[in-house]
């Protein structure tokens, strides 16, 4: 048995010939909509079987002056000098926050999202870590939200996010530059936004050098400390020929920095190691991580902006142009991407 099609505004609004923003309008009975053109909209929403989602009106209509705030990962440096910003932010604003932790978990995502919805929040700031197992599209009809940090394609929402392509560019050519090779990328999950530019800045940095990127030096899905250390056993056990690597986050590092150091090798005599973020570790670790700075409580900072600019101009039904921020990375260059040592032969 087939499921009946729920009437959206989007309907209402094409039955009728008027926008979408003047259907709302009338539906929540605004005073700037004239009465017959309020009549003719609500009398077609009721023939059509339109039936408004209350919970996401009595959110607009009623302001806890909380945010909601679901992290991939709290443990990560990066995520929680992420969250010193949107907690500034929101409180030059007026707003306070709540905090969940996803923990890289698509399940503890969406747990997380439902708790948020319980505290009705007036919006939700969220790093996704799924795009096929989350709900976030359907909650960003009811509820303004934006993602930081992370996006996927096909979440048609606000975010705010690095020049991806512009770090991993940065990252390769700077090893490129200091007469390594064999560069390989430890990268995030290739269905994620970050880690699709990443890679194409890997492959650029490669190309205009006169390479070719080599399939067998990519590796994706290397997220944590950990996933970064095994990564590295199991790269340099094998018998792949590897003097460089370029990683997802600074976590990753570590973790490889360790693999490295236990395969007896020098850093950066044998390998180079560049990283991703910048978080306060780089600089005091046993060899001195080079990296790509981001500026991470700007992100914080301007998620927050872009989500209360929303909620207080209650855009989420009105025609307007998604926020597509990305901000500008820079290379600090530090002991564990010196000059390539070449052996005499």
């Amino acid at each position: 048995m087939n499921k009946k099609k729920k009437v959206t505004i989007e309907d209402i609004a094409e039955e009728v010939g008027y926008s979408t923003n003047t259907v709302s309008r009338a539906l929540n009975d605004k005073s700037e909509i004239k009465q017959e053109t309020k009549d003719l909209i609500l009398k077609t929403a009721e023939e059509m079987g339109y039936r408004p989602n209350r919970v996401a009106q009595r959110m607009r209509a009623q302001k806890t002056g909380i945010l909601g705030v679901v992290v991939a990962n709290n443990a990560n440096p990066f995520f929680s000098r992420v969250v010193k910003g949107i907690e500034s932010a929101a409180a030059d604003r007026g707003y306070n926050i709540i905090l969940k932790d996803s923990d890289e978990s698509p399940d503890k995502e969406e747990e997380a999202i439902k708790i948020m919805l319980s505290e009705q929040v007036d919006g939700l700031l969220i790093s996704p870590v799924n795009s096929e197992k989350s709900n976030i599209t359907k909650i960003s009809e009811d509820l303004p939200l934006v993602s930081f940090a992370r996006h996927f394609k096909g979440l048609k929402i606000d975010f705010v996010l690095i020049d991806d392509l512009k770090g991993g560019y940065l990252a390769t050519k700077h090893l490129i530059e200091n007469g390594y090779q064999e560069i390989a990328l430890l990268n995030g999950p290739l269905n994620e936004l970050s880690a699709q530019e990443r890679l194409e800045g890997y492959k650029k940095a490669i190309t205009e050098s006169g390479g070719e990127p080599d399939p067998e030096l990519i590796y994706d899905g290397v997220l944590t400390m950990d996933q970064g250390y095994r990564a590295g056993k199991k790269i340099l056990d094998s018998d792949r020929t590897l003097d460089a690597v370029h990683t997802f986050s600074d976590f990753v590092a570590l973790g490889f920095m360790k693999a490295a150091e236990e395969a007896s090798l020098k850093i950066p005599e044998d390998i180079g190691i560049v990283g991703f973020d910048d978080i306060p570790f780089c600089s005091y670790s046993r060899v001195p991580l080079s990296t790509v700075h981001v500026p991470i409580k700007e992100i914080g900072e301007e998620a927050v902006n872009i989500l209360l600019d929303r909620i207080q101009n209650q855009s989420k039904e009105e025609d307007l142009e998604t926020n597509q921020v990305r901000l500008e990375p820079e290379l600090v260059v530090r002991s564990s991407s010196g000059a390539k040592q070449f052996s005499e032969t």
